[in-house]
């Protein structure tokens, strides 16, 4: 069965394909700062994050009273008053075999009106009304394709997100051609509904299927980011950063990957879910002791959970405490830095240096973004006699923490003074991050595109000079720093 792209079926991509298609990739034209401002009279062909939350987001209560069988209710006890189709207009009834009463079909309103009816309705914000009129739909043509999809939609907007996700679903196996805004739509839905395992799953499946799909990189890196898995959302941020469609929250999450500056999660979109997401919110906010009992206190753990422990207590310079993890700790296959900073301050302390860089420079191979680790880094480089290597690891620190600085500045305040741009892509050009630097020069145009003195043209010319520098990044293969650059030149290997 092929979608109707009727008005009944535009609502369909205006709330799924748009969300998760055409705000993808934009053309190698357009440059990633226009996401940030519409100042220049640039506009993005995306959906805005406000307005995919508007457009997705429930705003009721949990709707328990309604089950699925009450598309097959008394029409005769809806209330004539909050209906479309009110005493003045309601077209005669007549009388089914099975006693359902309907419309008499010489003056019943063809479902197309009754459908449009639902989308008014939504649009309006009047669930009940919505409700009443898809359950008429609904009785008039149960099979029908888009009633079935709009039915899907109100039951979300009820919070009935698991008969919606249902819904779509069995609508998607009957149409493989609305796949990929079904996977969209209700990974969306599943977050809301607290399933946020299953959500990640259909934004994995959706980017699988449709790599270049931008909007689900960004979903999925958002959910991630909610709940403390820091370090793969930032794969995805810098994915996006790029292809030059990045947002500037975004930019700030890559400046410091391993946590979150304070004050980052303040909108109702960024509150973080789960214990590991509550633990990252406190630690940000420099709530240790809150972080500590959030992740102790949890009866099962994980590798995320462990890594965020032992960082704490090595941070907190806790010896005894940290000398305990790193005993209940041994595995050598870890992917998280935290547990790598946290072995290699175990071993500074027990003055094994040889052991501490290499767990350090795991670490900072993990997250280049570690100032504290460059730092312990550089301390156990000058006690090994790396001497070259130990400077060049503790200015690698004093440059990242400058980083810091800034991001945190930009977080606490909406001013973006243009020295502190020029500063921070001086910087991240230092540390070998061009992708990043380009696009906070296209940030810095944005928002001082006044002060700076330049016309909406000027803006428009110097955004196109920008994402043409990043368009010949991409060409000449240069991503991101070799290993031996984030190293320091610190030798590894093996020593008897």
């Amino acid at each position: 069965m092929q979608f109707n792209l009727t008005r009944r079926g535009s609502i369909f991509l205006n709330l799924a394909a748009l969300l998760f298609i055409s705000g993808c990739n934009p053309s190698e034209n357009e440059s990633a700062s226009l996401r940030s401002s519409s100042e220049t009279g640039q506009q993005d062909l995306s959906v805005s994050h406000s307005e995919q939350t508007k457009a997705s987001k429930p705003n009721h209560l949990h709707d328990t009273s309604d089950q699925d069988n009450d598309i097959n209710a008394d029409e005769g006890n809806r209330n004539p008053e909050k209906s479309n189709l009110t005493a003045a207009n309601r077209p005669p009834l007549q009388t089914t075999s099975n006693n359902e009463q309907i419309p008499a079909a010489s003056e019943a309103p063809k479902i197309e009106q009754i459908q449009d009816s639902v989308i008014d309705s939504l649009d309006a914000g009047d669930l009940d009304r919505a409700w009443e009129s898809i359950r008429l739909a609904s009785r008039i043509d149960s099979d029908n394709f888009d009633t079935r999809y709009l039915r899907a939609r109100v039951l979300a907007e009820r919070n009935r997100f698991a008969e919606a996700v249902k819904q779509l679903d069995q609508l998607a196996s009957e149409d493989p051609n609305i796949v990929l805004p079904v996977l969209g739509q209700t990974a969306e839905w599943l977050t809301y509904d607290g399933r946020w395992d299953s959500a990640e799953n259909r934004f994995r499946q959706l980017i699988d299927l449709a790599p270049q799909i931008g909007m689900a990189h960004r979903k999925l890196a958002e959910l991630l980011i909610r709940q403390g898995k820091r370090i793969e959302a930032c794969k995805y941020f810098a994915a996006l950063c790029e292809v030059g469609n990045i947002e500037e929250v975004e930019l700030r999450q890559l400046l410091r990957i391993s946590s979150a500056f304070s004050g980052t999660e303040s909108a109702d979109e960024q509150t973080p879910i789960g214990p590991l997401g509550l633990a990252h919110f406190q630690y940000a906010e420099g709530n240790r002791q809150d972080t500590l009992m959030i992740l102790q206190n949890q009866k099962t753990t994980s590798p995320e959970i462990n890594a965020l422990v032992g960082r704490l207590h090595a941070i907190n310079r806790d010896e005894e405490q940290l000398a305990a993890w790193a005993k209940r700790n041994t595995q050598q296959n870890n992917s998280f830095s935290g547990f790598w900073f946290a072995q290699g301050v175990h071993a500074q302390n027990s003055e094994n240096h040889a052991l501490a860089i290499d767990c350090f420079c795991r670490s900072v191979l993990i997250d280049p973004t570690d100032a504290d680790a460059y730092q312990r880094l550089s301390e156990s480089l000058m006690a090994d006699q790396q001497i070259e290597s130990a400077k060049i690891a503790a200015t690698r620190a004093t440059q990242l923490t400058e980083t810091h600085a800034i991001g945190q500045e930009f977080t606490s305040n909406q001013v973006r003074e243009p020295a502190q741009i020029a500063k921070l892509c001086e910087l991240l050009q230092q540390l070998q991050r061009p992708y990043e630097s380009l696009a906070w020069q296209a940030v810095g145009l944005i928002y001082n595109q006044q002060a700076l003195g330049l016309s909406n043209q000027e803006i428009t010319s110097q955004l196109q000079v920008i994402n043409q520098k990043r368009t010949e990044l991409i060409e000449t293969g240069e991503k991101w720093p070799a290993e031996s650059f984030i190293l320091c030149g610190a030798k590894t290997s093996p020593r008897q």
